[in-house]
């Protein structure tokens, strides 16, 4: 893996992790958010904005060095899942959309990581 790319995976994977417990909590809280303040979407949709910019690159970038489609499909089916989840909002899909699309994009994420740890690996031997 490129020394220099590597932090966009630590990032993607960390941003993917913290929306997946952002998704999982949030059930738990939404009857304490009037004490708290009142759900902000501009909030959700700027993480949204960011997660899916930062996904993107990092995880397009993954592909260009390993070439294996797979990451890139988990990527792009998340995406989707995130997307209609914002767009279902008020429904009661969109908790369920949600999550499945930040654990895809988490899993997306690890898959990609390991697959340009595998990749860095094999391009060390054919360097020596």
């Amino acid at each position: 893996m490129n020394l220099k790319h590597s932090w966009t995976h630590y990032l993607g994977l960390s941003a993917s992790f913290l929306c997946l417990i952002h998704c999982l909590a949030l059930p738990l809280i939404t009857p304490f958010l009037p004490l708290l303040a009142s759900h902000n979407h501009w909030v959700v949709e700027g993480v949204f904005v960011l997660l899916i910019s930062l996904s993107t690159l990092t995880i397009y970038r993954g592909f260009r060095e390993h070439e294996d489609a797979r990451a890139l499909w988990l990527g792009v089916v998340a995406f989707a899942l995130l997307l209609t989840s914002l767009l279902l909002e008020h429904h009661s899909l969109q908790i369920v959309l949600s999550v499945s699309g930040a654990a895809l994009m988490t899993t997306a994420h690890y898959l990609n990581f390991k697959l340009c740890r595998v990749t860095d690996h094999c391009c060390d031997q054919h360097r020596h």
